[in-house]
């Protein structure tokens, strides 16, 4: 698993969002469907958080969400209904399927902060069943699959 960066420079557009030019990209695959069988579009990806984890990382763990068209949404539990435009850079980003293997493409502040410039970030991992591990900045990340009844009631 690894990660490699390049940065850009993204302006804000009028409703202060960060738009990428989707030329940003290198990743362009859509679902097929040997990889719909690989990969669930119609559930949520849950964060399984480490047992030592902080009270309030364990109230807000991270949620992914897999669609058709080769993007992801990046979000929160305790944020989940707050939406971004697909085009943003905090929307989440893309992805491609090689088998089990997974690599997702998204962009973060190049400097942690408020700025104009982003990394394009790859992070691959692999899918085994219902569970994603991708190793995102030097560390493994575990996801499992859940129905959104599951997670946030009906």
């Amino acid at each position: 698993m690894e990660s490699c960066f390049n940065y850009y420079y993204i302006k804000e557009d009028e409703d202060k969002e960060r738009i990428l030019n989707p030329g940003l990209f290198s990743f362009n695959q859509k679902m097929s469907l040997e990889n719909s069988k690989i990969i669930d579009t119609t559930c949520l990806y849950l964060q399984l958080l480490p047992y030592n984890s902080s009270i309030s990382e364990k109230e807000n763990p991270g949620i992914m969400i897999f669609h058709n068209d080769g993007t992801y949404e990046s979000r929160s539990k305790k944020y989940f209904n707050i939406s971004y435009k697909k085009s943003s850079v905090y929307y989440g980003g893309k992805f491609i399927l090689d088998g089990n293997t997974l690599k997702i493409q998204s962009f973060y502040p190049s400097s942690g902060g408020k700025t104009n410039y982003f990394d394009r970030v790859i992070c691959q991992g692999k899918i085994n069943n219902d569970t994603v591990v991708i190793k995102i900045f030097n560390h493994n990340r575990v996801f499992l699959k859940k129905r959104y009844e599951d997670v946030f009631g009906k």
